[in-house]
């Protein structure tokens, strides 16, 4: 069996009825991630959500369902230029 499916059965109560149907399509040998999640979605074996945190869980990363970027801070990405800076520089660039 795919080590993705391993981790849906193992965790995501996934049962092997669910995958029956399709576990001749889900090899080991399947390396294509994108397409394991297509055999198991077309089938409503699990839902996108759970899918992630399957392959999450497979690279032993964090797994954040939603991510607002309202809660990060990104002052170290921006940087603040004030408007006289601005207005100086339209007026030197269009004349």
């Amino acid at each position: 069996m795919h080590p993705i499916v391993d981790i849906l059965t193992e965790s995501f109560e996934v049962t092997e009825e669910q995958i029956a149907p399709i576990k001749s399509q889900i090899t080991p040998e399947l390396s294509n991630i994108l397409e394991l999640k297509e055999i198991l979605l077309r089938q409503k074996v699990i839902s996108d959500a759970i899918f992630q945190q399957a392959v999450a869980k497979f690279f032993d990363l964090e797994y954040v369902g939603e991510f607002s970027i309202t809660d990060q801070d990104f002052s170290e990405f921006v940087e603040v230029i004030p408007m006289e800076d601005r207005i100086r520089n339209r007026r030197t660039r269009f004349g």
